[in-house]
């Protein structure tokens, strides 16, 4: 038993994860052209690798931006005193923990801005805060498969990939 808690925390050093939308890749889903542009206009950017629970300790949030690209991660679930009738609740939301919703929301409240940019991942619960919520649909754009077609081109949201000239949700209408 001891063995396996032992090889169950050092997996986490041996074997290195696969990085996503970092700000200094240049992979696909990477985001360093976000971030050229962003330094393009004189803005100073830096990142926030570790924790939103960080955001409580800036000292102008005004002028701050809290650019989050999707959540990488799922929360682990630690009983928590809730204040309510359920007393205790023993399961966290996908994605962000309570508390760091809170310091999202509290960084917010205090001025500061955010830039919530992610499908139907993991920061569904941080959206649920500000009455948000993911439909599920997929949103394609046009451009990034045909580069002929120019910024007027119309992105579609699908729900099914088979029908475009019906409601009844079958291929046959």
């Amino acid at each position: 038993m001891l063995g396996i808690l032992l090889f169950s925390i050092l997996q986490t050093y041996i074997i290195t994860g696969e990085k996503q939308q970092s700000a200094y890749g240049d992979d696909w889903n990477d985001l360093n052209g976000f971030r050229d542009e962003v330094s393009n206009l004189g803005i100073e950017t830096t990142a926030l690798i570790s924790s939103p629970l960080l955001l409580t300790e800036i000292d102008q949030p005004e002028q701050a931006i809290f650019v989050i690209s999707g959540v990488e991660r799922d929360t682990i679930s630690l009983p928590k005193f809730t204040g309510d009738e359920s007393i205790v609740d023993f399961r966290e939301a996908d994605g962000y923990t309570s508390s760091e919703i809170s310091a999202i929301s509290d960084f917010v409240d205090s001025g500061g801005t955010l830039l919530l940019m992610d499908d139907f991942g993991y920061s569904a619960s941080l959206a649920d805060e500000y009455g948000l919520t993911y439909s599920g649909h997929h949103l394609y754009d046009g451009e990034a498969w045909a580069r002929e077609l120019d910024f007027n081109f119309v992105w579609v949201n699908e729900t099914s990939a088979f029908n475009f000239t019906s409601t009844s949700g079958s291929v046959a209408a």
